[in-house]
């Protein structure tokens, strides 16, 4: 489980650096926009440059709380078990 586990990460995290690469290739207008808003990078790179935008702290921020959350629901299933 570990191996597959690390695995996906690895491709999870890949497709998630080049989602804005991606979004760049689309020609619908729509999907590019919601890739690069989904974009993780292209956040990050308003810190790089020292922006401090209140809607990239905010995305961070939400995507810790979602990711704690499933955390605790797959603790809290295996102790139901």
């Amino acid at each position: 489980r570990q191996i597959v586990a690390a695995i996906s990460t690895y491709g999870v995290l890949i497709v998630m650096m080049f989602m804005g690469n991606i979004a760049s290739s689309i020609s619908n207008d729509v999907i590019a926009k919601i890739l690069l808003w989904l974009s993780p990078m292209q956040r990050f790179s308003e810190f790089t440059m020292g922006i401090l935008n209140l809607e990239s702290v905010v995305y961070y921020i939400s995507v810790i709380v979602l990711f704690l959350f499933l955390t605790a629901s797959v603790f809290e299933k295996r102790r139901l078990k």
